[in-house]
């Protein structure tokens, strides 16, 4: 039943694309107009609605990349009374943060390992380490005031949703349950 099956992609153009296909291709029959697809975000974020209770998110609001780079920005201001960092001969904006922080969140890496892979993905050396921990000092309070902005306005990013999402559905059976009971594929 097509209204069983969950088109799942990084894209919303993409999952459309497919659900599309599958419509044109199914025609025949009636029901295949119920096939949907979205971007694992919509989706976690539609898990959410549902089962924020049970998820400890119940009444928090998601803000997108453009909003943590703001809150980030008022982080950096917070800690520093300016709107960016230079650390180690390099400028360190509020993207620049953002970046790091969401590469850290996603591949579950620490802070010296995002701030490497993202600023310095092919140097190495003793001057390429100093430069990372410096850099590491400067904005892990910033991360820090951030989280804690987060937290008490009741925020998650995009980056909080899938990895919360993801952490839940693998340590909480009867949540697993619930969510795979309404797809067969």
């Amino acid at each position: 039943k097509p209204e069983r099956i969950k088109i799942l992609s990084f894209t919303k153009k993409s999952a459309l694309e497919i659900a599309e296909r599958i419509k044109i291709e199914g025609m025949e029959y009636p029901s295949v107009k119920d096939i949907s697809g979205s971007t694992f975000h919509s989706w976690c974020m539609e898990i959410i609605h549902r089962y924020g209770k049970q998820l400890g998110l119940e009444d928090f609001g998601c803000i997108d990349e453009e909003d943590r780079n703001a809150a980030i920005k008022l982080a950096i201001g917070t800690v520093y009374n300016t709107p960016s960092i230079k650390v180690a001969d390099t400028k360190v904006s509020d993207k620049v943060i953002s970046e790091i922080y969401s590469y850290a969140t996603n591949t579950r890496c620490n802070l010296t390992t995002a701030i490497k892979t993202r600023l310095f993905p092919l140097e190495k050396g003793p001057k390429v380490e100093s430069a990372v921990e410096e850099i590491r000092c400067a904005i892990a309070p910033v991360i820090k005031c951030y989280l804690q902005y987060k937290q008490s306005r009741r925020y998650i990013d995009y980056d909080d949703m899938l990895l919360t999402v993801a952490t839940a559905l693998q340590q909480d059976a009867s949540l697993r349950e619930k969510v795979s009971s309404r797809y067969d594929h």
